[in-house]
């Protein structure tokens, strides 16, 4: 390649050495641009790895809630069977079926 340069004269050279800087600055260019990118896409991990953390929060928070509202249910029909037995109801109160969640 450097042969075909030195035949193609001053010219040649000139062009050469340009076409060179100008795969430099690319490079130079590229390497900001891609730190650049890099640090938005770390700053943009980090914004959704906190809102997953909070959406993580809230559904274990839901979870406790569920749990604490059937087993106040279930505390409910204990007291309702044992007061239908106590005054002798009928017919006693049927419950629907539990769904699996």
């Amino acid at each position: 390649m450097i042969s075909q340069i030195m035949k193609g004269g001053p010219a040649a050279i000139v062009l050469s050495i340009l076409y060179g800087l100008a795969m430099l600055v690319r490079e130079i260019r590229g390497g900001k641009v891609s730190a650049g990118q890099n640090a938005d896409l770390v700053a943009r991990v980090g914004a959704l790895e906190t809102e997953m953390q909070k959406i993580k929060d809230l559904l274990e928070e839901a979870q406790g809630e569920a749990h604490r509202l059937r087993y106040q249910r279930d505390q409910a029909r204990v007291r309702v069977e044992y007061l239908e037995q106590l005054h002798n109801v009928q017919p006693r109160t049927k419950w629907p079926e539990e769904e699996d969640s």
